[in-house]
């Protein structure tokens, strides 16, 4: 049986997407259990009904940080899923999120069919220290360049950044502010054409990464701030079995 933890929303288009989705699982067989969360039921009770009613198959339904609270609860409450019973489905409302592309799910016929076909990976998770655990995501940023400071078993990196994006394998992608163009590269767009480059991107991974700013900043997993800075990540691999449109990583 499926055990369906569906968020609750206002926004009309998402509200659509969860409506066609019920029909679509009743079609399909694999209609179950739907539970919201509200003031009186967190997330994590509605997990811990799930597990002590032996459902073996969680599907979280809704924003990307709401799929994100559904699996860490589950991660949380089994002291890690790999090799258990217990498996979770994430099906996002909004298709054009970071998380819906990784996934590889563009509809929401598509997302219904997942479910049924049912092929599941055992994926890696990243981990803010100590307990929370993301699946998508995380985004530091401000509309003014900010210092960090970043810290790996191999190295330490200090230097400006107006945006940091850490996905689920902790590979880190740096914005940096925008180059000061030179008399050389002026000349050029002048005799050549093209835009003129402005970005300063730089991309690095590690198994252990602490992240240190000079002011408190927030750390956001979609719409929602999840921690502030300073962080510490770790990687957990292998640690959620997950239901997959196709085969990821």
């Amino acid at each position: 049986m499926y055990y369906y933890l569906v968020e609750q929303t206002v926004e009309w288009a998402q509200k659509k997407n969860q409506d066609k989705l019920k029909k679509l699982v009743g079609q399909y067989g694999i209609a179950g259990e739907t539970v919201s969360p509200s003031p009186a039921r967190t997330v994590d009770e509605l997990v811990t009904i799930g597990l002590e009613k032996n459902y073996s198959t969680f599907v979280g339904v809704g924003s990307d940080a709401f799929l994100n609270r559904v699996a860490s609860s589950l991660i949380n409450q089994r002291g890690g899923v790999h090799g258990d019973r217990v498996v979770v489905g994430c099906i996002p409302v909004n298709f054009e999120t970071d998380f819906a592309r990784w996934l590889g799910i563009k509809t929401i016929e598509q997302a219904a069919t997942m479910l049924k076909t049912r092929k599941i990976a055992n994926i890696a998770v990243g981990l803010i220290e100590p307990s929370k655990y993301f699946i998508a995501p995380l985004v530091i940023a401000q509309k003014k360049p900010f210092s960090l400071k970043l810290i790996t078993p191999q190295f330490e990196l200090e230097t400006q950044a107006e945006r940091i994006t850490i996905d689920t394998n902790l590979a880190v992608v740096i914005q940096g502010p925008p180059r000061r163009q030179d008399l050389f590269h002026k000349l050029r767009y002048f005799f050549v054409g093209g835009p003129l480059a402005q970005t300063n991107n730089s991309q690095l991974f590690a198994s252990r990464i602490k992240i240190e700013t000079i002011d408190t900043l927030p750390v956001q997993l979609g719409r929602e701030i999840i921690a502030k800075t300073p962080i510490s990540l770790t990687l957990a691999p292998n640690a959620l079995q997950m239901i997959v449109e196709k085969a990821i990583m």
